[in-house]
């Protein structure tokens, strides 16, 4: 085991804004940006994060009220979101068919790039209780002052007692002041989450900020039966 890396960083002086000039309105997973700008750790990883309130699922699969179950699953749906608070940097693209693997709290995760170009990350986690798998497609573009992030993706939970799935779609996000200011970011969007056995669907909103920045990191959400979708 090594306690020193072999070559120490070099640091660079990096003109951000000449960079970043040239990427208005464009795609930022296709264009290769410095490595100044990257946490260190792969999309795998990061992705393996939204498991942090996995209890939450497990809790869902012990309830026998359909209602509280899907209220454990809108929770864990909606935590998904903690792993980006404050983590402004992006993590490293995957390689195509690399791989991680990760196991703790009672789950097994394996995590795999299985597209380059898009890039498309793809999991699958089991736990007694529950499956949890999806794939995300993250979009990102730049607009002057922020970055938008558009995870394109369906997320499937299975709840093993009950045989219920839940499917649903993450929301955007937004990092502001990219060149000028300090950075901040949020969510923003509506996240519908459906049980297909049951009917029950979760609608829940991520306000956007407005001219105040009164509803910023604020939800709210409502279940609705059959009769009222």
């Amino acid at each position: 085991m090594r306690d020193t890396l072999p070559c120490q960083q070099k640091k660079e002086d990096v003109n951000i804004w000449a960079i970043l000039k040239s990427c208005i309105g464009k795609d930022l997973t296709k264009i290769t940006m410095p490595i100044q700008f990257n946490e260190p750790l792969s999309f795998l990883q990061r992705m393996a994060e939204s498991l942090e309130y996995s209890y939450l699922l497990a809790d869902a699969d012990e309830e026998d009220d359909p209602i509280a179950r899907m209220e454990n699953v809108a929770a864990f749906a909606i935590s998904a979101g903690a792993y980006n608070w404050d983590r402004m940097m992006k993590p490293f693209n995957p390689l195509l068919g690399e791989t991680y693997e990760l196991q703790r709290d009672g789950f097994k995760l394996v995590a795999e790039q299985v597209s380059h170009h898009p890039p498309i990350s793809a999991f699958h986690a089991e736990h007694k209780n529950y499956i949890f798998s999806g794939s995300m497609l993250p979009k990102m573009k730049f607009y002057g002052k922020s970055v938008e992030i558009i995870p394109k993706g369906v997320m499937t939970v299975v709840l093993s007692r009950h045989g219920e799935a839940y499917t649903w779609s993450n929301v955007p996000c937004c990092v502001h002041n990219v060149i000028v200011g300090k950075l901040w970011i949020e969510q923003y969007g509506t996240m519908e989450i459906t049980c297909h056995r049951t009917g029950y669907k979760a609608q829940i909103t991520f306000k956007p900020s407005g001219w105040f920045s009164r509803d910023v990191h604020k939800i709210e959400g409502f279940i609705l039966d059959q009769k009222c979708v």
